[in-house]
């Protein structure tokens, strides 16, 4: 199980460097916990370069009417 304390320093420490025109490209350490939230939630920005248009997509305020995987 992940404590909400190592959710949120896991969360925190997601960084990207912005190439400009290009993307975004991941900064931060993979952990079992980043591969966990990327398998809940189907979404893998550890070894690849998130477009600018992807990344608005994961900026976006969620929806609350969808329900959530926990882990």
């Amino acid at each position: 199980t992940v404590t909400c304390s190592e959710l949120i320093q896991t969360l925190r420490n997601y960084k990207f460097k912005h190439l400009y025109g290009v993307g975004y490209l991941p900064t931060y350490t993979r952990t079992t916990i980043t591969d966990q939230l990327h398998q809940a939630f189907g979404f893998q920005t550890d070894f690849e370069i998130i477009s600018e248009k992807n990344m608005k997509k994961f900026l976006k305020k969620p929806n609350l009417d969808k329900k959530y995987a926990f882990f």
